[in-house]
């Protein structure tokens, strides 16, 4: 492993753990008065499953390979680098409107983000699409694929 980031949408995190206290307690007071709380009980279920799906987001540069993995890691993408063009980063903004998780742009760029804010845009050889990966050290993350890239020609 050469390099390795974990990110935790605290806003996000925040906000579910609110409502899954709500609903929690919706849930315990209705069944108290002797009603039926399936209704909160599927909102708890699905606000769980929306935590563990997207609690974090690790970036890990490995020998040749980028590892992207959301939450429990349920969903995940490995990269390969063999073909990064290593005089082609730049970097990207990543608007809020993009939310979090792995989605496309109209243009054909690949973003994985949990965030807005920057990211570090990766250009392949023959390819005009970017991969742009929301990280908090763009240089690092930079140096990281450059190095595997280098450790592989030697």
């Amino acid at each position: 492993m050469v390099y390795e980031e974990k990110q935790y949408p605290k806003f996000l995190n925040l906000l579910l753990i609110i409502l899954w206290l709500l609903s929690l307690l919706g849930a315990i007071s209705i069944s108290a008065r002797g009603e039926n709380p399936l209704g909160l009980l599927i909102a708890l279920g699905l606000i769980s499953l929306m935590l563990a799906l997207f609690y974090r987001m690790l970036i890990r540069v490995e020998q040749n390979a980028i590892l992207i993995v959301f939450g429990l890691g349920i969903i995940r993408k490995k990269i390969d680098l063999t073909g990064v063009d290593v005089n082609e980063f730049c970097v990207r903004k990543i608007p809020w409107w993009y939310g979090i998780g792995w989605k496309s742009d109209y243009q054909g760029n690949i973003f994985f983000c949990n965030k807005p804010g920057l990211g570090l845009g990766i250009k392949f050889k023959g390819s005009k699409h970017l991969l742009i990966i929301n990280t908090k050290n763009l240089k690092a993350l930079q140096d990281s694929i450059v190095k595997t890239r280098l450790l592989e020609k030697d």
